[in-house]
């Protein structure tokens, strides 16, 4: 059976699927349904539940997105966090590794100590890449770690001070840490940076790049060279050419996340370490070298690999893609390299060449103004290329055979494809943003990307769409045209977000073809923010990740390969241990997931709320005035102090109340308009969140102003003194954009 056949025969399947209902799947009963309706989750598909991923206890910063990864289980997932969490060992921004356990996610701090000076806002580190098991991560930091790494801040020292430069170092699991751009020479000073170019999957093989010399034979800092950090061994320098000379002329490499589309690179190494491919002599001139062995001084060595068939040579060659098994590579030449001639094309477009390096083999697969990379799996066997110059013109490819491969093509075991054409050459802009619009899924089989041509679709004028490709089928999907928006016909300005560029396996479309992406528009009924909210988009129906209440919002950041872990960022408190009053938390919407509740934080109400009573007083006198001894009546308990811990929120948590109690025991919330809550404290200050019952929640978004009382109530564990209380009223105004202020105005400190 054809790959086309197939793919029809899986539409079939799932026509069949559609036919019985989609409800089909949802009717059984899903083994994690009691904390489903525990959670209030019973609107997510595959039987989802919530799960909280940033820690409980995080403090007033907020969880990010920034420098995110899952491993490839989707147990272990890495975040950045606005400030030091609790446990952190300094207070700048960074980032968490969060583990899944079977009582919940414990994050640990990946941030490094600053003990060796005072450390400054440019010592912030950078995370550059995690291992694909996240049990180690590599960092760009100014802060100088190890004692041999002296450079100075400028200003604070003597006025021959060199200035800090940017530095390697990885965390291990043990958190440990290694200088990884460690010099030649020591103590270090040079005020030299050092570039990060790419890792192997275990962060054992480190390549980069400086002016820095960092092994030898290279003596003085002239040019920069690209080095191989390998663990357990000396340092190495790379860029040597067959003749084992080091190469002394390199291309400028930009990185401007800007650009469009952006610089290919000049270097690539293959996932495990073993082999790079890099580009270097003249700019007008550049050769395309591969370092094979990589890893093994004694054996590593260089062959030219752009050069062609029966003596012909390229005048300038362009790295595109080296696979990460390291058996293939792809590049571009403007000469002829093969007996198959060079198919006509515009000025300026080269040869889109696919070497296999097992047997040398070249192959001319056609002609472009310019590839890009869009997603690959490991070996190339599926490659995604957008063939496009810039935004406003479309340039497109042609194969060997003379056929279009529009804007966007699809390489399949050698054959390549257009996946998305473009019917005529002066059209509307179409749009593959550079850095946060697309993604592949992990078996190459589909592509998810955002586009504002409609490409063949009725969509609203001047809207960006979600449109799938399906490799097997061949068939594109409009992921979020013909939603039904009502009369105004409103466009939907959707996004898709893939992951980072290191080694994790997640992104925006599943091996299913499950695709998840942000929307400003309501598309269930559930959703009712007014709000950007993250979705997941299934066999033809949408479904919300988080509540569809958060007045914020919520933003999609990464799935799990096989799409049971989608993670995404909310103020909603969606499980009864959020207790932060609104701060941005990192969630994860799992398949058969969630966790039983805290019995601390289980919601009670009424009398369960209010503890034992305190024991009836013994018959006898009256006692005297103050304390005079054993057996006198203990002091009444004194009232919590009460104040505005938090004067926003999320969902129906609409603030946090900051409660102060004298002894351990329990405090509670009551009253006609908010949710009862009970918990237990110790003595001390805690927090206690506010949640509007549904009548409440009604009247505040119909009216904007909502003021309501509320009782906290303590109860001591010694059951002696009785219970006490104190009243709080509470003013909320929700503004247009759905979000939520709240102002004590009576009671509390």
């Amino acid at each position: 059976m054809g790959r086309r056949a197939l793919g029809l025969a899986c539409l079939c399947l799932l026509a069949v699927a559609a036919i019985a209902g989609p409800g089909a799947a949802a009717a059984a009963e899903c083994p994690n349904e009691a904390i489903r309706a525990q959670q209030g989750a019973g609107h997510l598909p595959e039987c989802r539940a919530w799960e909280q991923v940033s820690p409980v206890d995080k403090g007033p910063y907020k969880a990010w997105a920034n420098s995110f990864g899952i491993s490839t289980d989707g147990d272990r997932v890495d975040f950045n966090g606005e400030g030091g969490f609790p446990g952190a060992q300094n207070g700048y921004p960074g980032s968490y590794m969060s583990e899944r356990t079977p009582t919940g996610w414990q994050a640990v701090s990946l941030l490094p100590p600053f003990v060796r000076r005072n450390s400054e806002i440019n010592d912030e580190v950078k995370l550059k890449a995690v291992s694909t098991d996240l049990s180690r991560a590599l960092f760009l930091t100014k802060y100088p770690l190890d004692p041999d790494d002296q450079g100075k801040v400028v200003g604070r020292g003597n006025p021959g001070d060199v200035p800090n430069s940017d530095d390697l170092y990885r965390r291990d699991a043990d958190g440990s840490f290694t200088w990884v751009s460690r010099p030649v020479t020591l103590p270090d000073l040079s005020p030299e940076p050092v570039e990060f170019v790419a890792a192997s999957g275990d962060l054992s093989r480190i390549l980069m790049r400086s002016k820095r010399v960092l092994a030898p034979p290279i003596v003085g800092e002239t040019v920069k060279h690209l080095y191989l950090y390998v663990e357990g061994r000396p340092t190495q320098l790379v860029d040597v050419d067959p003749a084992g000379n080091p190469t002394t002329e390199r291309p400028a490499e930009t990185t401007a996340i800007s650009e469009e589309p952006p610089a290919l690179p000049t270097a690539q190494m293959s996932a495990d370490g073993t082999r790079v491919a890099f580009v270097a002599g003249p700019t007008a001139a550049l050769k395309l070298y591969l370092r094979l062995d990589a890893d093994d001084p004694a054996r590593a060595h260089t062959v030219d690999i752009g050069e062609g068939t029966e003596g012909r040579t390229c005048t300038k060659v362009t790295l595109v893609k080296l696979s990460a098994d390291g058996g293939h590579v792809l590049f571009e030449c403007p000469d002829q390299l093969t007996d198959v001639p060079l198919p006509a094309g515009p000025a300026g477009s080269q040869g889109l060449y696919l070497r296999d390096l097992a047997d040398g083999s070249l192959r001319l697969l056609g002609r472009t103004t310019v590839t890009r990379v869009l997603g690959a799996t490991p070996d190339l066997s599926d490659v995604y290329l957008s063939l496009t110059t810039t935004v406003t013109t479309i340039s497109g490819g042609v194969g060997v055979d003379g056929k279009d491969w529009g804007a966007v093509a699809y390489l399949h075991d050698g054959s390549v494809e257009a996946a998305v054409t473009l019917p005529a050459p002066n059209v509307p802009t179409f749009s593959l943003p550079a850095t946060s619009a697309y993604w592949m899924s992990a078996n190459g089989r589909y592509l998810a990307f955002t586009s504002a041509y409609p490409l063949g679709f009725p969509t609203p004028a001047q809207s960006s769409q979600v449109y799938r490709y399906d490799g097997v089928t061949g068939e594109l999907s409009c992921v979020s045209c013909g939603v039904d928006l009502g009369p105004a016909g409103a466009p939907l300005n959707s996004q898709v977000y893939p992951h980072p560029s290191y080694q994790v396996l997640e992104g925006a479309v599943s091996d299913e073809g499950e695709v998840f992406f942000d929307t400003p528009y309501a598309l269930v009924p559930r959703d009712q923010n007014g709000s950007t909210d993250a979705y997941a988009w299934r066999d033809g129906r949408f479904y919300l990740l988080g509540s569809g209440s958060d007045p914020y919002g919520t933003t999609f950041l990464r799935a799990s390969a096989d799409g049971r872990d989608a993670f995404f960022l909310t103020t909603d408190s969606l499980l009864a241990q959020d207790r932060d009053g609104g701060v941005i938390d990192l969630y994860d919407a799992r398949r058969d997931g969630g966790f039983p509740t805290p019995e601390e934080s289980v919601p009670c109400g009424g009398d369960a709320c209010q503890g034992p009573p305190a024991p009836a007083p013994a018959a006898g006198a009256v006692g005297s005035a103050g304390f005079s001894g054993a057996g006198d009546e203990a002091p009444p308990t004194r009232p919590p102090a009460v104040s505005l811990a938090s004067h926003h929120g999320g969902g129906d948590v609409v603030a946090t109340l900051r409660v102060k109690v004298h002894a351990a025991g329990r405090v509670s919330l009551s009253g006609g308009s908010v949710r009862p809550v009970g918990r237990k404290a110790s003595a001390g200050t805690g927090p206690l969140p506010v949640r509007l019952m549904g009548p409440a929640r009604k009247t505040l978004r119909r009216k904007g102003k909502l003021t309501v009382g509320a009782r906290v109530g303590f109860t001591p564990d010694s059951g002696t003194g009785g219970d006490s209380a104190t009243s709080v009223r509470l003013g909320f105004t929700r503004s247009r954009s759905g979000q939520v202020t709240v102002r004590m105005i009576r009671g509390g400190k």
